[in-house]
């Protein structure tokens, strides 16, 4: 068994989704999906940490090198104090502040999709009611233009917040 068919068989055996997997530990789920896929030989570092920091149930040696236990039996938390142990407190200060910057990331992009449902939402709404105006040869109600332009500036910002994450 390769490493990349080991992380699929600990995600299988965990139930872990790719998905859940990148959201508890900022790994790219892009880089998950090409580990699996065999696309990637040789994971990163960054992959191992992650299952250290993240997993610690798991056998690194297992992950690494494929023996056997995939999870160690014994109080597991040994091997994450050890691996804590190892680093220094700035190392481990600079993992927890990453984690929560990750956190917090993963609210924004959720919460600007949100604002970007809602946005639609309204825009649908509000050209609908236009439309039935327009249908109706009622004159057009200036709050109404004006509503939609204000809305047109929330969505140009909400994609300047979007190119902004993106770069």
């Amino acid at each position: 068994m390769t490493i990349n068919q080991r992380v699929a068989h600990f995600f299988r055996v965990k139930k872990i989704t790719q998905t859940e997997f990148s959201d508890k530990t900022g790994y790219s789920r892009g880089n998950i999906v090409n580990i699996i896929q065999g696309k990637t030989a040789v994971p990163k570092i960054d992959l191992v940490q992650a299952f250290l920091i993240y997993y610690p149930e798991i056998n690194i040696r297992w992950l690494l090198l494929g023996e056997e236990p995939m999870i160690l039996e014994e109080n597991y938390q040994t091997t994450e104090k050890l691996y804590i142990q190892a680093l220094g407190k700035k190392e481990i200060a600079l993992i927890k502040a990453q984690k929560q910057t990750d956190e917090t990331i993963m609210k924004q992009k959720k919460n600007l999709a949100d604002y970007e449902a809602q946005m639609k939402e309204l825009e649908g709404v509000m050209n609908k009611h236009l439309a039935e105006l327009k249908k109706q040869k009622i004159p057009h109600n200036e709050n109404l233009k004006k509503m939609l332009a204000q809305l047109k500036e929330y969505k140009k910002e909400i994609t300047e917040l979007k190119e902004k994450e993106i770069t």
